[in-house]
């Protein structure tokens, strides 16, 4: 990998690049239940299916251009892209809407987005995994500002941009920053998943590591 001048060797293996200590955690995902079992054990999180009728129907009222969504298979897509969630369809409509592009054309750009902030997001890990707390919290914060312009900011991928970020300035000493971080994050969270989800409990978890720095 190589990202803005910054490379790994080949031969290092992507577990040790994983961060040692026990102040975050770490979600994987898979379509593959026997490979999230291998991995996760126990702590395996299903999600369900979206209702798609429903999101169909919050794209449909939120374009100008009705027209776009005549190709069926490309709403989809672009719904998949948005994991079906109300706000970031609606956060994509009005980009659509304004910059008068096609579904695709939206589509092209959130992958083009993703593969850059995925190789990003994996330099700021291996940062994170070498205690180089502000380099990782540099590329962590472009990750998110970007994640949120583009998802918007209750998406999942978003808020694990958040979550990251809340970390490692929990572990720069900004606790105050990462408190506030990590309420922003379980509030979305609970309205969202639920009180009881395991997510949404993780969170509550970092939250008080968080909390017990400021007592």
């Amino acid at each position: 990998m190589s990202v803005q001048g910054i490379s790994t060797d080949d031969s290092l293996s992507l577990t040790d690049c994983l961060p040692l200590k026990g102040s975050g955690h770490i979600l994987s995902k898979t379509r593959n239940r026997k490979v999230a079992v291998y991995l996760a054990s126990f702590n395996v999180v299903h999600i369900s299916e979206p209702d798609t009728e429903g999101t169909v129907q919050i794209l449909k009222r939120s374009l100008i251009e009705k027209g776009l969504l005549d190709d069926t298979n490309t709403a989809m897509t672009l719904l998949k892209q948005v994991a079906f969630l109300p706000l970031a369809i609606i956060q994509a409509a009005a980009y659509i809407n304004k910059n008068l592009i096609e579904l695709s054309d939206y589509i092209e750009l959130l992958q083009i987005d993703n593969k850059t902030l995925v190789c990003m997001a994996d330099v700021a890990w291996i940062y994170a995994g070498q205690g180089r707390w502000s380099e990782a919290e540099e590329l962590g914060l472009q990750v998110l500002e970007i994640r949120e312009q583009i998802l918007g900011p209750e998406h999942p991928e978003t808020l694990a941009a958040m979550a990251s970020l809340a970390t490692t300035r929990y572990e720069l000493g900004k606790w105050k920053d990462s408190q506030a971080m990590r309420e922003q994050v379980l509030e979305i969270q609970k309205r969202e998943r639920g009180p009881a989800h395991p997510v949404t409990v993780n969170s509550m978890s970092d939250l008080a590591r968080s909390y017990s720095k400021l007592d």
